[in-house]
């Protein structure tokens, strides 16, 4: 019995999961769209992407990998949320 009702929680602890990561990755692709056409707006075509391409480009870079790396550890629940010893 105890083992079904971990099993149950771990499948909602994804399942909370896999909506913060989708809030996340949603909110992220939102504020790209919008921040890319004020800043061309403002600055203009040519300044973006000789000037603020170059310097983003690492910055992304590292938080899709920090994004990638927190995914792999929070989808592993076991080690995530361990059990109570009783």
């Amino acid at each position: 019995m105890d083992y079904d009702v971990t099993l149950v929680e771990e499948r909602k602890m994804k399942s909370v999961f896999e909506r913060y990561l989708t809030l996340w990755v949603g909110l992220c692709i939102l504020a790209g769209y919008f921040s890319r056409k004020w800043i061309i707006t403002a600055k203009g075509k040519e300044w973006f992407n000789k000037r603020f391409l170059p310097f983003l480009t690492p910055v992304t870079i590292i938080e899709v990998s920090v994004m990638f790396m927190l995914v792999k550890i929070c989808t592993n629940t076991k080690n995530w949320f361990p059990k109570e010893k009783p």
